[in-house]
C-alpha cells in the first residue's frame, strides 16, 4: 500500500561554502544555507520499498536506547510538525518518517519554518482532518498550552525540544536528551584544555541558537562548567545565529574585521560551528589553532573533526529520538503503558572517538 508524506522543504541557497562530508555519510537534504521562504511539496512514499535509517557505528543500536519495537493495533494517522529543517532536524524528521512507514502508519510531516504561529496552524489542520496523534518538535514552548487546548483528546508526543510543562501519563510523552549535559560537556572539555595549557583567563566567542529554553540551557551549562573548572572567561562576542551556518559565518566574519583576540569558539550546534570555521578560513585563520566546540555530531561536523578544524562536539541521537517518538505514539494509541519521559543520552565526541559516530 502506498502512503503519502507531505514535507515542507526549505529552499534557496544564500551562499556556497566548501564543506565536505566524510565517512560515506548521506545527508537527507541540502542544508548549507536555507532562507526564510518555504514551499509545500507533496511526496508519495511507497512503504513497501526499502527504507534506510542511518545508524552510528560503534554506538548502541536504537533498540537498546529507550523503547523497544512496537506493532500498531490499527493503521493510525499521525501528524508531525518539525520546527525547521536544519541538518539535525532533517535527520530527526527522516527517522520519524522511516519508523512510521516501517510500522505501517500514515504519516504527514510539516516544516514550521521556525514560525510558532505556523506550527499552531499545523496542529489545527491535524485536528480538523481527524489525525489520531501529533508528534511535535516545538518552535516555542510558550505555545504548548494553546496546542493542547486545540488538540483536545488527540495526544501530542513531544520530541527533541521539551514542552516545559508537566505531562500526563498515557496522554503525552517527551522524547529527548537532557540539554544541560550537552553544554556541560562542552564546558568541561574546554576547562580541561585550558587548564592543561596553564590558561585560567581566556576570551571566548559564544554562538547561541536563539532565546529558547534549550538554547539557553546549552549556553548556561557551558559557561558554568568553565567557571567550575577554574576558567575565567571574557565573552568578547556573544550573539545568536539562529542555529544557522550561514548566519554564523556572517556574524563571525564581521567580528573578525577588527582582528580581535579570542581563545575559543563555543557553538550551540554544529551548523553554527561550521559557519564559524568557514569565517576563520576566509580570513586566513587556521581553525585548528583554537578549540571550536559544537553539538549534534552531524556527518559534516565529524568530517571537520577529521580534518582537525572542530575540536569537540556532542552526539545527539536523531535516529533514537525520532524512532522512539513514533514508538511512544503507537504505545499511547494502543493503550500501552509508557512513561512521560524517554531519555536519549548525549555522548561526548572527541578526536579519540569520533570515528565511532561516522555513518
Amino acid at each position: 500500500m502506498k502512503k503519502f508524506l507531505t514535507v515542507v522543504v526549505s529552499v534557496a541557497m544564500v551562499m556556497a561554502m566548501a564543506m565536505g562530508c566524510g565517512g560515506g555519510s548521506k545527508d537527507p537534504v541540502q542544508t548549507d544555507a536555507p532562507d526564510d521562504s518555504t514551499q509545500t511539496e507533496a511526496t508519495e512514499v511507497d512503504s513497501s520499498s526499502e527504507t534506510e535509517t542511518p545508524d552510528a557505528t560503534g554506538t548502541p543500536e536504537v533498540g537498546d536506547i529507550g523503547l523497544g519495537p512496537v506493532e500498531a493495533n490499527e493503521e493510525y494517522k499521525i501528524g508531525c510538525s518539525i520546527a525547521e529543517r536544519d541538518q539535525f532536524l532533517s535527520f530527526l524528521q527522516d527517522a520519524i518518517v522511516s519508523e512510521a512507514l516501517a510500522i505501517g502508519l500514515d504519516i504527514t510531516a510539516l516544516d514550521a519554518g521556525d514560525d510558532s504561529n505556523l506550527q499552531l496552524q499545523h496542529v489545527q489542520s491535524f485536528v480538523n482532518q481527524g489525525y489520531d496523534a501529533i508528534i511535535m518538535n516545538l518552535v516555542d514552548a510558550g505555545t504548548v498550552t494553546a496546542m493542547e487546548e486545540m488538540a483536545g483528546d488527540i495526544p501530542i508526543i513531544y520530541v527533541n525540544r521539551t514542552p516545559g510543562v508537566e505531562l500526563t501519563k498515557g496522554e503525552s510523552v517527551y522524547i529527548g536528551s537532557n540539554e544541560n549535559f550537552s553544554g556541560r560537556y562542552q564546558g568541561e572539555f574546554l576547562a580541561e584544555y585550558f587548564n592543561a595549557k596553564g590558561m585560567t583567563d581566556v576570551k571566548a566567542v559564544l554562538l547561541r541558537g536563539g532565546t529558547s529554553a534549550h538554547a539557553d540551557s546549552r549556553s548556561e551549562e557551558a559557561m558554568k562548567a568553565l567557571a567550575d573548572g577554574g576558567i575565567n572567561v571574557d565573552y568578547v562576542f556573544d550573539e545568536s545565529a539562529g542555529w544557522s551556518r550561514v548566519k554564523a559565518f556572517e556574524l563571525v566574519n564581521q567580528f573578525l574585521v577588527d582582528d580581535p583576540e579570542f581563545d575559543c569558539i563555543i557553538s550551540n550546534n554544529d551548523e553554527m560551528a561550521i559557519g564559524a570555521i568557514s569565517a576563520l578560513e576566509v580570513n586566513g585563520i587556521e581553525p585548528s589553532s583554537i578549540p571550536i566546540v559544537g553539538i549534534d555530531a552531524t556527518p559534516q561536523a565529524l568530517a571537520q573533526m577529521q580534518d582537525g578544524a572542530l575540536a569537540f562536539t556532542v552526539y545527539q541521537d536523531a535516529d533514537a529520538q525520532g524512532i522512539n517518538a513514533v514508538r511512544a505514539t503507537v504505545m499511547i494509541l494502543n493503550g500501552d503503558d509508557v512513561d512521560t519521559l524517554v531519555d536519549i543520552p548525549f555522548e561526548p565526541v572527541t578526536v579519540e572517538n569520533y570515528q565511532d559516530f561516522m555513518k
